[in-house]
């Protein structure tokens, strides 16, 4: 191997020097695949660039070295960023050669990061994961669901389990903060959420305590992003238009969009604009979130409303961190908070909508799991259990058994027509589920 040292850079655990992950944010996820550790499925974690996949990689190899007592000499970790490593490694028979000459006579673990730079990542590691004797566990990341999911689905079916690593979560972000979710309205909660509403969370500026690094960071996130999983990756040469167009999605978060309007705006063709949006998802930078409905007639059945999955990224994009208490725009962006939310909290059956009639009736989300609907109602300031207006039109219409209103610290309860309204402040969200 030409690249020896850059190896043994990555793994210094092989030459036996002192290794631990310092510091870590507890993850939710991290202790979701721990069970998955030492069954066959290949473990894949996937999402955003910079949302922790690699941090929570080197925290599995730590529990295997500490936890487990693994020898150290039996961990591989490769980042595939390292282009040296794909020449060295880009086809897996260089891998395992490798990997066997160092540790010929025992079982070895393999940490693949950012798989999605290999040739043909699905292929690759189904060579590895149909070998007929195997004495290695995988565990992979990609940065980019759009390029990774697309090489791997159809080689990997049946052979993976996939775990989605998105932006710190408001409990996740309340640990460092030194409470937990539900908690009262305190001084602690309202500057959790001005973190999460002004620079979000991303785990490297919401570590960060210096506000001007933190929002340089957040800019060449997004810098990186552009250039790395949508320029590079998803083929896209229209780098004025693409960012014409996210701009555009910064300045409507809540709002109804269409394919045709954002055309002209950003003088790109309504197909393009539909393969940027795409893009856009499928990276996990926003959310467009379709209408519910069951009459065509009367009710809105197409357009989707947008919304970003991370506030500092949104806010990178409109080069705007006005603190959260002085923005013009408050209450859309407590929305997209709440949004973001329901999003990494929602169980995997549930769907997540918007529910908007011809006349003028809303209401902001609705949770569909089979037959249930949960309609979700988001005002960031009012200090009465008064029922909006698009609530009680969907109640008439629906008659749901429960519904909610969300501010940032409102508690209450109503009802109206059997249907039980409850006020909740956003540290107490995770109630709806």
């Amino acid at each position: 191997m030409e690249n020896i040292e850059l190896f043994l850079a990555q793994n210094p655990w092989q030459g036996q020097k002192k290794f631990t992950v310092e510091p870590f944010i507890e993850r939710e996820v991290f202790h979701q695949t721990l069970d998955w550790l030492e069954r066959d499925e290949i473990i894949t974690l996937t999402g955003p660039r910079q949302a922790g996949k690699t941090t929570i990689l080197l925290k599995f190899i730590e529990n295997l070295l500490f936890e487990q007592g693994c020898p150290g000499s039996s961990i591989y970790y490769f980042n595939f960023d390292q282009e040296e490593l794909v020449e060295d490694f880009g086809k897996p028979q260089k891998l395992l050669s490798f990997v066997k000459s160092r540790t010929p006579h025992q079982k070895y673990w393999l940490f693949l990061d950012e798989v999605q730079r290999l040739k043909e990542p699905g292929l690759y590691l189904k060579i590895l994961y149909d070998l007929p004797e195997k004495p290695f566990k995988i565990v992979v990341s990609g940065s980019s669901s759009l390029l990774l999911r697309a090489k791997t689905k159809e080689y990997l079916t049946g052979r993976q389990v996939e775990f989605y690593v998105f932006p710190l979560s408001s409990k996740e972000m309340a640990a460092t903060f030194g409470f937990r979710l539900p908690a009262d309205h305190s001084n602690a909660l309202q500057e959790l959420l001005g973190q999460a509403a002004v620079y979000g969370g991303y785990p490297r500026p919401f570590q960060e305590k210096n506000p001007q690094i933190k929002q340089q960071l957040l800019s060449q996130l997004y810098r990186d992003y552009v250039k790395k999983d949508i320029r590079d990756f998803a083929g896209i040469e229209e780098a004025v238009g693409f960012n014409k167009l996210t701009g555009l999605l910064a300045y409507q978060v809540g709002n109804l969009i269409e394919k045709n309007e954002l055309a002209v705006s950003t003088q790109l063709d309504a197909r393009t604009v539909g393969k940027y949006l795409e893009a856009l998802e499928r990276t996990f930078v926003i959310k467009l979130i379709p209408p519910y409905f069951t009459n065509r007639r009367k009710e809105i059945v197409k357009t989707p409303k947008v919304y970003y999955l991370d506030g500092g990224l949104r806010n990178a994009r409109l080069n705007d961190f006005t603190n959260y208490d002085l923005r013009p725009d408050r209450g859309a962006v407590f929305e997209n908070v709440v949004l973001a939310e329901l999003f990494k909290s929602c169980p995997s059956e549930t769907q997540i909508h918007y529910w908007r009639t011809q006349a003028g009736a809303e209401v902001d989300f609705v949770l569909v799991k089979g037959q249930e609907l949960v309609p979700v109602e988001v005002k960031s300031t009012i200090k009465e259990a008064q029922i909006p207006q698009g609530l009680k039109s969907f109640i008439e219409s629906y008659r749901p058994a429960q519904s909610f209103v969300v501010s940032e610290s409102f508690v209450g309860e109503s009802r109206y027509k059997n249907t039980l309204l409850e006020f909740i402040p956003f540290s107490r969200l995770m109630e709806i589920f």
